[in-house]
Parts: structure tokens; C-alpha cells; sequence
């Protein structure tokens, strides 16, 4: 994931976490003010990442538990429920509109009960080995059973907000990265966690407890110690390079079946003016879908990448240099190394991924470049919204130009 879906995801979970406290403050004063917070933090956390969805049943049940539905029908709650829903139906229409892959793909899960109950043990262990370490489980565990022995009703938020997410993953997301999104569960564990407190009615058994929590959280740390990020080094360096040629063309094609935009990033870093539009082979040559290279080519014959070459105006194709999983980039590939094109700069990659361990970035200058044809249109497929973009190429240049 990039920094931007880690932020979203500290934010949502963040946001549904006031939402809870909302909730427990309109419990115990009954103020339409506290539940209104509770409504705008909640829809908040649904923007931030429509995950936050799977937190909707514990909003729900806690209402009806700690509340009473009598009280959610009176004017001041009800109309504040009506317009959380009014202002919720923009995200759901957003995401059906532009996600159907993402839609099918959960109707598809949902529904396959047969396979949901033979990944459960892989999922839930998936999530809890992903997210917590032995000490935090074992005070999770140990919190929920104090008080469910003592009918503390308080521990029904975080067993409801766990089940809740755990269920929804299991049966929405399936094996599909279960840690990222069972993550909105990891204020209820430290919730069910801390509630051993309220359990000790003696100072030492307080001391103890402290302790015990003061261990897991300093253990947890300790262990995300190991917890680095992949890296990307040598990205920045090929788009330094080309951007530093004289010769320099301004459309540059980069053909990588990993990179998940690290060279598009350090382009427009060291292009603020945006003076060069950068072209992924996955899209020009054929059409990439989540973790595949190539769903649908776009070419049927290697010698069309010289004539989109021409078209676009590409002097230099950046490269990882390895084997991919598409054929027609594997031909670019092979062109490359042709008397056609110039080999100008290698660059190590320096990261953790194991599938860019050894590879280098390649970076070739075309021979036979030329201007970019001015009447060119840049289509480009977007199979997760189902949709074309075709955009003129002069349009995008003449915007850098400004």
C-alpha cells in the first residue's frame, strides 16, 4: 500500500473511533448535539475509506441495546438519522459507479458461503498474527472473558465491533489482504484490552493489570520495530536522469509490471511544471488490472510500439528490467535491446519486494525520435470503472507548457 492508503486508514479508523465515543456520550446524556457529532463522524469515517462500513452493525446494535428504538424515533434523532443517510448515498453511488469491478468482485465473495467457511482459519489468523502480537491477544482474550464472568455489558462494544469486522471480512473480502482490511477491528481489541481495568476492584490487581498492558503495548512496539517499508531506491534517480537529458523528449514511456507509480511520483517531483507526460506501457501496449499486467493486449504485432513511439514523440523508455507476465511487454522488452534503440544508464533497484530483488532499471533513448504527432489522442482503458479516457496528447503538453 502507499502512504496515502496508510494515512486513509489511520484516519478511518481514527474517526471511527469518535464516532463510538459519540455514541457513548448521547447514551449517557441523551443530547441530540452528541448525536449529531456521532453522525457526522461516522459518514467522516466512511469517506475517508468506505471500510468504515463494516463498523455500521455495531453503530446499529449499540442503539438498540444501550439506547432503545424509542428514542431513535423521536424528531431531533430521527431527522439527524435521515440526513446521515441523505449524505451518505453519495459514496455508495460514487462506489458503484466507479468501482464495479470492486463490486463484483465483493457480490462474488459474499455469496460463495461454501469457500468463506474453508478460509476461516487462514483469514482470522491472517488478520490477528497481522495486527497484534501473543501479549495483546492474550489480554484481549483475557478482558473479554473478566467481563463477560462479571455481565459487564461495556465489553458488548469492542466483542460486537471484532465480530463485526471479522465477519465482514471473512465474507465480503475473503482472502483479499484480510490484515488491511480488518484493520478499522484494532481499536476494539485495545478497548476489550484495557477493559481488564475496570475489572480490578484492588490497587494491586490495578498494578498488575497496568503492568500487563504497559508490557503488551511496549512489546507491540518492539516487534513493529521489524516492520520497515519496502523502498524503492533507483526511482528517483532514472526519472532525475531523464529529465536532466538535453535531448529530452516530452513524453516518456515507462514499462514496469511492479512499480506501483514510484517513477510517475519522482517525474512529477522534479518536473513541478509538468512538462512531460509519462506513458505506462501496461496501458499503451495493453491494459493492466490490479495485479495482473495484461487482461486485454493492445497491440498484435511488436513492430506497432515503433509507430506509437512515433506518434507519442518517445525518445526514452524506462524500464525494470526483467521478465513480465505479458507478452507484449515482453517484446518491448526484447526491441529494446536492439540496434534500434541506445542503452544509456542502468540502475540498480534497491528495496525488499522479492520481486524486484536483482533488477535494475533500464533506461534506453530511441533512435529514431521524433515530435509527437500534434492530432495524437492518449486512450488509455481503465478496467476497474469501466471506462475509456481519451485525452489529445497536445492537450496535456500544452498544459505543461503554461
Amino acid at each position: 500500500m502507499t502512504q496515502g492508503h496508510y494515512r486513509r486508514l489511520l484516519l478511518m479508523a481514527g474517526l471511527s473511533l469518535l464516532a463510538m465515543y459519540a455514541l457513548v456520550r448521547f447514551r449517557d446524556t441523551g443530547r441530540a448535539r452528541d448525536y449529531a457529532w456521532f453522525i457526522l463522524t461516522a459518514i467522516a469515517s466512511l469517506y475517508a475509506k468506505q471500510l468504515a462500513v463494516f463498523v455500521a452493525p455495531v453503530y446499529v446494535l449499540f442503539l438498540l441495546l444501550f439506547v432503545g428504538w424509542r428514542r431513535l424515533f423521536k424528531p431531533d434523532v430521527f431527522w439527524l438519522t435521515v440526513l446521515g443517510v441523505v449524505l451518505c448515498a453519495p459514496i455508495v453511488v460514487m462506489t458503484y459507479v466507479l468501482s464495479p469491478f470492486n463490486v463484483a468482485l465483493v457480490r462474488f465473495i459474499s455469496t460463495d458461503t461454501t469457500s468463506a467457511l474453508a478460509r476461516q482459519p487462514s483469514v482470522l489468523w491472517s488478520i490477528a498474527s497481522g495486527h497484534l502480537t501473543l501479549p495483546v491477544i492474550g489480554l484481549v482474550i483475557a478482558g473479554a472473558i473478566a467481563a463477560i464472568v462479571r455481565l459487564d455489558r461495556r465489553v458488548l462494544i469492542s466483542l460486537l465491533w471484532m465480530l463485526s469486522v471479522l465477519l465482514s471480512v471473512l465474507f465480503v473480502t475473503g482472502r483479499i489482504d484480510p490484515p488491511r482490511y480488518g484493520f478499522i477491528a484494532m481499536p476494539a481489541y485495545f478497548l476489550c484490552a484495557a477493559g481488564l481495568l475496570t475489572c480490578m476492584r484492588s490497587i494491586a490487581g490495578r498494578r498488575v493489570v497496568t503492568a500487563a498492558l504497559a508490557f503488551a503495548v511496549g512489546w507491540q512496539l518492539w516487534a513493529g520495530r521489524r516492520v520497515t517499508p519496502t523502498g524503492a531506491e533507483g526511482y528517483e534517480a532514472a526519472a532525475q536522469y531523464v529529465l536532466s537529458q538535453p535531448a529530452s523528449s516530452p513524453t516518456i514511456l515507462f514499462s514496469g509490471p511492479v512499480d506501483t507509480g514510484y517513477f510517475v511520483f519522482f517525474v512529477r517531483k522534479h518536473d513541478p511544471a509538468g512538462q512531460h507526460v509519462v506513458l505506462r506501457s501496461d496501458k499503451l501496449l495493453t491494459t493492466s488490472r490490479m495485479g495482473r499486467s495484461s487482461v486485454k493486449d493492445r497491440i498484435k504485432d511488436r513492430q506497432e510500439i515503433y509507430g506509437l513511439l512515433r506518434a507519442y514523440g518517445t525518445r526514452f523508455v524506462v524500464i525494470e528490467d526483467q521478465p513480465s507476465d505479458s507478452q507484449v511487454l515482453d517484446w518491448l522488452r526484447e526491441e529494446l535491446t536492439t540496434d534500434r534503440f541506445i542503452e544509456r544508464h542502468r540502475i540498480p533497484i534497491g528495496t525488499t519486494d522479492k520481486r524486484l530483488r536483482g533488477v535494475s532499471l533500464a533506461i534506453y533513448e530511441y533512435r529514431d525520435a521524433q515530435p509527437p504527432d500534434p492530432d495524437v489522442d492518449l486512450e488509455l482503458n481503465v478496467p476497474l470503472v469501466r471506462r475509456t479516457v481519451r485525452v489529445p496528447l497536445d492537450e496535456l503538453i500544452d498544459v505543461g507548457r503554461q
